[in-house]
């Protein structure tokens, strides 16, 4: 789905402000725009916006009271706050306290804001993308008290998550302003101690994660063995391409070349899982020229090979043996964390994964899986 379907909210009371804004940036977003934080809440409370982007000073209600109005009534939008160098320590303070996921300071290069709000929108993509998944793949025939205590899990598990993933996203804002402020030793100082203090806030997270994997270490050690999970891989890759090529650019084409249709030992929705964020990661290369990106599925000798490939820039030589560590990942992920995810998904399955970076360009992404035959899911 094109940029054009996730809208950008901007709000500032000054009208050129808003003139500037939309010149800017309305040939690659679809732009609203309010003159007040009122104003602003009725638009979010009537359209489905997909990013926030607020001035801090303004009559009536600041950019940070707006953004923390929005968090409760539109939970999923991107909070964004522009500010002046003298708010920057209230902006970072909003930051520390999750009403704002990201800041900018005046004047913005246009360059930058593109650059942030493209982030932004691919957030909001993969969100829905997620969603999407989710109501597609669900395994047939589950438990309705099984379902129940999944979507449960996969609740409470998005909490740390996202936490961690602006957390990431902050520190690195922060380290950002800490090295064009580095002529100005103590305000460089004050936002490096800010990365810091915003970094220490990762213990609640990780601790919440590791509990729950405790509780389901416990449970599994209580319950019956589960039935394996199996999937389709053919099927789960149709699924896949259906849903994701509607939020692809339009410089990107995604194809399916199902050779097999192997009976995979991973839960379909964490294969689909895989697959988006390996597809999100080729569109994300795209160099400029049409971006071709093809999943194929083989077998050969008791293995399934699933094979994401594209022609956008390739990987840099210096990282594809670092490729799945965390917080290294492909240049431009968001996170670092993405595909260190996939590997962990795939080995814990029982599967390989590698990248490769062949010579006529692109990047390629092999997954190996052992094949299981089951007559309910052949074809």
């Amino acid at each position: 789905m094109p940029p054009s379907r996730y809208p950008i909210l901007y709000v500032d009371d000054e009208p050129e402000n808003l003139i500037t804004f939309r010149y800017a940036v309305e040939d690659r977003f679809e732009v609203l725009t309010a003159q007040s934080g009122a104003e602003a809440l009725s638009v979010l409370e009537r359209d489905d916006v997909a990013v926030l982007l607020s001035d801090q000073r303004m009559p009536g209600m600041s950019g940070i009271e707006l953004c923390e109005a929005a968090k409760q009534m539109r939970p999923d939008v991107v909070r964004i706050i522009i500010t002046a160098y003298s708010d920057l320590q209230v902006a970072v303070q909003a930051i520390n306290r999750g009403q704002v996921a990201r800041f900018l300071t005046k004047p913005w290069q246009d360059a930058e804001l593109v650059q942030v709000l493209s982030a932004s929108v691919e957030l909001a993509q993969l969100q829905q993308t997620v969603r999407d998944m989710q109501v597609r793949l669900l395994r047939q025939g589950e438990p309705r008290a099984v379902a129940a205590l999944r979507e449960e899990f996969a609740r409470q598990l998005r909490v740390p998550v996202d936490a961690l993933r602006i957390n990431s996203e902050q520190v690195g804002d922060l380290l950002g302003a800490g090295l064009q402020s580095w002529p100005q030793p103590d305000r460089a100082r004050e936002l490096i101690e800010s990365a810091r203090d915003a970094h220490g806030e990762v213990v609640g997270p990780l601790r919440t994660l590791r509990q729950m994997g405790q509780q389901l270490a416990r449970r599994e050690r209580l319950d019956r063995p589960p039935e394996p999970a199996v999937a389709d891989a053919a099927r789960v890759v149709r699924a896949v391409v259906q849903i994701i090529e509607r939020a692809v650019e339009p410089s990107v084409e995604l194809r399916a070349v199902l050779e097999a249709a192997p009976v995979v030992p991973i839960d379909p929705a964490e294969l689909g899982h895989i697959l988006t964020e390996l597809i999100g990661n080729a569109a994300r290369a795209s160099s400029g020229a049409r971006n071709v990106i093809t999943l194929t599925v083989t077998e050969d000798e008791g293995a399934a090979r699933i094979t994401v490939s594209d022609t956008g820039r390739g990987i840099v030589p210096d990282r594809l043996d670092r490729i799945f560590d965390p917080y290294v990942g492909e240049e431009g992920e968001r996170t670092g964390l993405g595909l260190a995810l996939v590997r962990q998904l795939v080995t814990t399955a029982g599967g390989t994964v590698h990248a490769e970076s062949p010579g006529e360009g692109g990047a390629r992404f092999v997954l190996m899986f052992p094949t299981h035959v089951r007559a309910s899911l052949a074809r």
